[in-house]
């Protein structure tokens, strides 16, 4: 029954698209010639004028929407992209500080581990970060940050292992 309503509005809205562009150059034309256009001059139906703006406008529609189109997928693959690699590189501070490879060895690293769970690190990890910030809110960061640290911190123990390779978590003077 939507499918049906969608059809029929479309449709009724073309012909009344049609019906009026059809009707206001017609007026505007008799008004520029010095004329003195009535009811009947803007609503008269004219199918040989409807036919021929409705066959201009479609070639015009679909290069529009193959535009659309074509400029929607650089835009999703620039969103895309950058979620893609945030996630990915969700433990790259942990890496960094605990692990002491070079840079482009944590990237390397936080891709070959996070990309097999690339959804489990997304939807509890930062979920749960996203979650933990919203709903401390009112306290504000002095509470979410903390507990979104750790988070984080035991997802990075699970998924990559605690030990300490550069020793960042040896108590002082040691």
């Amino acid at each position: 029954m939507q499918v049906l309503g969608a059809v029929v509005g479309t449709l009724g809205g073309v012909i009344v698209s049609l019906w009026g562009t059809a009707g206001l150059p017609r007026g505007s034309w008799m008004v520029l010639q010095g004329g003195r256009p009535d009811w009947t001059t803007f609503s008269r139906w004219d199918s040989g004028a409807a036919g021929r703006l409705l066959m201009r406008q479609l070639p015009l529609a679909v290069l529009l929407l193959v535009l659309i189109s074509v400029a929607a997928i650089p835009a999703l693959v620039a969103f895309a992209v950058p979620v893609y690699l945030l996630v990915n590189q969700t433990f790259l501070p942990w890496l960094a500080l605990l692990e002491g490879e070079g840079p482009l060895a944590n990237l390397q690293r936080g891709r070959q581990v996070v990309d097999p769970q690339w959804w489990l690190v997304l939807l509890l990890v930062q979920g749960a970060i996203v979650l933990a910030g919203a709903l401390l809110c009112g306290v504000g960061l002095l509470a979410a940050a903390p507990l979104s640290l750790c988070v984080a911190s035991a997802a990075y123990r699970q998924l990559f292992g605690g030990e300490d390779r550069t020793g960042l978590l040896k108590p002082a003077g040691w």
